[in-house]
Order: C-alpha cells, then sequence, then structure tokens
C-alpha cells in the first residue's frame, strides 16, 4: 500500500484524462461533501475527518485530514462511473492517519459504481460488493 501511495503522490502534477459530465436536476441531492461510514469493512470513528466531495462540474475531492486526492467522474442518473485516475498529494503525516488515508484511497480506487441509497452515498467494487458508505455532512 505504501508503494501505491508513492506512486500516486507522484502523479500530483498530472491531469486526469477522464472526461465529467455536469449534474443535472436529477442529482441535486449528490453534489457536496460526505463523511465516511464504513471502508472496506472498516466502520470510521465518528469524530474522523474521512470525507468525499463532489463537485457539480464533474471533480471529485477526498482526504482524512492530512494529503488530498482528487479524480474526475460521469454520472448518469444517480450512479458515478468512469472516475479516472486518481492523484494524491505525499505529505508524512501520523500514523493514524496514514492509516486512515491508505484506507480511503485503496476504497476510491476499487470502487467501480458509487450510487445514492436511502440517503447514503454507497460504492460498489466491479463484483457488486460494498466498499464504503458515506452519510452527508453537516454543516457545523
Amino acid at each position: 500500500m505504501r508503494a501505491y501511495r508513492l506512486a500516486l503522490g507522484a502523479i500530483l502534477l498530472c491531469l486526469v484524462a477522464a472526461t465529467a459530465e455536469a449534474f443535472d436536476g436529477s442529482q441535486a441531492s449528490v453534489p457536496g461533501t460526505w463523511d465516511a461510514m464504513i471502508l472496506r469493512q472498516w466502520t470510521v470513528p465518528s469524530d474522523s475527518k474521512i470525507s468525499v466531495t463532489f463537485e457539480e462540474d464533474g471533480a471529485m475531492f477526498a482526504g482524512a485530514g492530512c494529503n488530498f486526492m482528487w479524480t474526475k467522474f460521469a454520472v448518469t442518473g444517480r450512479t458515478f462511473s468512469e472516475m479516472g485516475d486518481l492523484a494524491q498529494t505525499a505529505m508524512a503525516c501520523d500514523e493514524t492517519t496514514t492509516l486512515a488515508e491508505d484506507k480511503l484511497s485503496d476504497a476510491i480506487f476499487t470502487s467501480r459504481e458509487w450510487r445514492v441509497e436511502n440517503g447514503l452515498l454507497v460504492s460498489y467494487d466491479e463484483k457488486g460488493k460494498v466498499v464504503a458508505k458515506f452519510k452527508r455532512h453537516k454543516k457545523d
């Protein structure tokens, strides 16, 4: 996993090749920030800073409090697909944050489909197994 993170850091300045489609009215509940609840069967502590943000222009940003990840994506209805390559910064972080970032990047990397279900953002792998669940971020 460490080698994977370093490889992602090496592409820090790369442009993401995927084409993104803008959200239309049917995705009005999707853009915004979502806080992680479950990442690869790991229950995320409620006080964590792990989140993903989907922008209306098709940009996705994610982080756990130290490094940041970003990509582009396409969306059809309430299903996200065709994510581009994931770029990530590679700063040294404390061990707990590094573990959280590893889990987040792994979840994003292995997710092939994202859907809004019962008010949660849920991602699935290529076999249709749940990879991650996120809840809408509540503003302070």
